[in-house]
This record gives C-alpha cells, structure tokens and sequence, in this order.
C-alpha cells in the first residue's frame, strides 16, 4: 500500500465523519441534486432534499415546499444522492496512523 492510498483513505474516512457529524447534529437541506433511490427506477433529477435529526424527511421540486429560513442549505448541482449505499470494504494495516472511530 502506498502512502498516497493510505492518505486518501484516511482523508475519506475523516470527511465522513465531518459529513455524518453534520447530518447528524443539525438540519440541512440539499439543493438541485440527483437522486438514484437504488431501486432500478429511473433518476430523479434536480431535487431538494430536506435532512432533520440524520434523515431524510422530504423530497421536493423547487416551489412545491418551502423549508424554514434557518436551515444550512448544501448546493447539489452537478451531484448524485444515494441513500443507503456504503462501501464497506477496507483494509486497516495500522490502526494508530487511522484510528476507526469518529
């Protein structure tokens, strides 16, 4: 394994725990994003998705809701959202360099 993949796994478990730490605290909402829900249908283009207490409550067009004022807004444009979806395939050589927990 070399130290670039080490670092670059390293970084994408850090940026997932920032992410799941997000969601987890606060609401937000996703603008403009692109949804594939996994079920072979076809994707949902440019959706908003509003997130409270780590979940998904509600999928919306623009002008069909109107989400509260104070909530983070994340712009999707350009991005794809697919919920439930988890690569849980690593290899962890050294657990002092990349401890697992967040």
């Amino acid at each position: 394994m070399t130290i670039r993949t080490l670092l670059r796994s390293a970084l994408s478990l850090i940026a997932t725990c920032l992410i799941n730490n997000l969601l987890m605290a606060q609401s937000l909402l996703i603008e403009n994003v692109n949804i594939i829900d996994g079920t072979g249908s076809a994707v949902q283009l440019s959706k908003n998705v509003l997130i409270r207490d780590g979940r998904i409550q509600r999928i919306f067009d623009d002008g069909d809701f109107d989400p509260p004022a104070d909530i983070p807004i994340l712009q999707g444009e350009g991005s794809f959202l697919i919920p439930g979806l988890w690569d849980m395939h690593v290899h962890w050589f050294d657990s002092t360099l990349a401890p697992l927990h967040c």
